[in-house]
């Protein structure tokens, strides 16, 4: 996987089936490649070995729910993909794009596949599960496609042969303020599932977490576990909380 950041100084004047003024303004684009497709995406966990380097403590504690608390360093947890921004808004909203979608980053123009309403059931889903661990965000489904804040497009072929592929704008202050995921034609069921939140975990501000043992995380990649519950995993939670202050522990 690369990553590319790059830094636009601009002018501007004046304001398995049918798918998918005169001033001077900074603007900060991220984009990155996520989930490859190896094999490995989908090995079992005991394929896995955990790195050498921990990065992150679990403390030996419990909350008042009796769950575990982690004592997680952002800084050092991710390989990849961290760049410590994240949204400055309450409402998020995100939609299918409708024909054609222009990535955040590179702005290269890509056609749609309609989604079936499985994928979108799933998308939704996904996005809601996110929106259930956090209190300052609440995730909508526009409804307008050429004004989410979040587009999403299945395509037919996935540079770097990935499973998805996101970006995200950032304004002046270093906050996200658009992103756009792409996603494979090709995934369907549990893995589109697994693949579609670990795109919104990195739109969010989230990177990529080597697969390890001592903890479960949607954000590992490759992912040694695909994605089965009603809620985020426990991990994920407390991780996202940390990284926009909601995490009292």
């Amino acid at each position: 996987m690369r990553t590319y950041i790059f830094l636009i100084l601009a002018l501007v004047i004046a304001c398995g089936s049918s798918e998918e003024s005169l001033n001077e303004v900074t603007t900060t684009t991220v984009q990155n490649t996520n989930t490859t497709l190896t094999p490995t995406t989908t090995s079992a966990p005991t394929t896995t070995s955990a790195p050498t380097t921990t990065t992150t403590t679990v403390l030996d504690i419990s909350d008042n729910s009796g769950g575990k608390v982690y004592d997680i360093d952002l800084d050092t947890l991710f390989f990849e993909d961290y760049y410590a921004v994240k949204w400055n808004q309450e409402t998020i909203t995100w939609n299918f794009a409708e024909e054609q979608i222009v990535t955040a980053y590179e702005e290269k123009e890509y056609s749609v596949i309609k989604p079936t309403q499985q994928r979108i059931t799933y998308t939704t889903n996904a996005f809601q599960l996110w929106d259930d661990a956090l209190d300052s965000i609440n995730f909508k489904q526009s409804q307008n496609p050429d004004n989410a804040d979040i587009t999403i497009g299945i395509i037919d072929d996935i540079p770097g042969r990935n499973y998805g592929y996101w970006g995200s704008v950032l304004d002046e202050n270093n906050e996200i303020t658009y992103s756009t995921i792409i996603i494979e034609k090709n995934l369907t069921g549990a893995l589109y599932l697994t693949t579609i939140l670990h795109e919104i975990g990195n739109v969010l501000g989230l990177g990529d977490i080597s697969p390890r043992q001592d903890i479960k995380s949607i954000q590992e990649d490759p992912f040694p576990e695909i994605f089965v519950g009603s809620s985020l995993w426990e991990f994920d939670v407390q991780m996202v909380k940390q990284l926009y202050d909601e995490n009292n522990n």
